[in-house]
């Protein structure tokens, strides 16, 4: 998801309430695409800010020939923040051995957390590990069996105070 930080001038107010977005769902077995990881967002009701949620991969269906799915889109934010968003890898495919070996794309990686690793042919995407990053894809090669993709991390927020 995006990653961002502001600099708030006013005292915000004595209470605040946020909400830690959840990551993203791996697309389930076959040509389903990834969730979206929802917003996580600050309002204290002087101060609104909200860093979105990461985007879901596009789903491939297992062939033959193997398949590359695309990885995730920016995500975006709103209110004085300024930072970041990563996009995931997307899956590799090299003919050159007997069979070809397919690596699966990487997860986005962040500040707080590492995208789920690339795994090998025929394996599930691995999930995200820390906060803020996407989860891999999964790899298909001639086999009709469908792999899932690695669920995303959730967010977060941190507050530092000065008097």
């Amino acid at each position: 998801g995006f990653e961002g930080e502001t600099l708030v001038i006013t005292k915000p107010a004595s209470n605040a309430t946020i909400v830690i977005g959840s990551g993203g769902a791996g697309g389930a077995a076959g040509n389903n695409n990834g969730s979206n990881g929802s917003d996580t967002t600050w309002s204290d009701g002087t101060n609104a800010f909200t860093f979105g949620g990461g985007k879901g991969g596009t789903g491939a269906v297992a062939a033959a020939n193997g398949q590359v799915a695309l990885p995730g889109g920016i995500a975006s934010s709103t209110g004085s923040v300024y930072g970041s968003s990563e996009v995931g890898q997307a899956g590799r495919f090299f003919s050159v051995a007997s069979p070809p070996t397919i690596y699966n794309g990487a997860g986005a990686t962040g500040k707080k957390g590492s995208g789920g690793a690339p795994g090998l042919s025929n394996t599930a995407g691995n999930a995200a590990t820390g906060f803020s990053a996407g989860g891999a894809g999964g790899a298909v090669y001639n086999s009709s069996t469908d792999r899932a993709g690695g669920n995303g991390a959730d967010g977060y927020i941190i507050v530092h105070e000065y008097f």
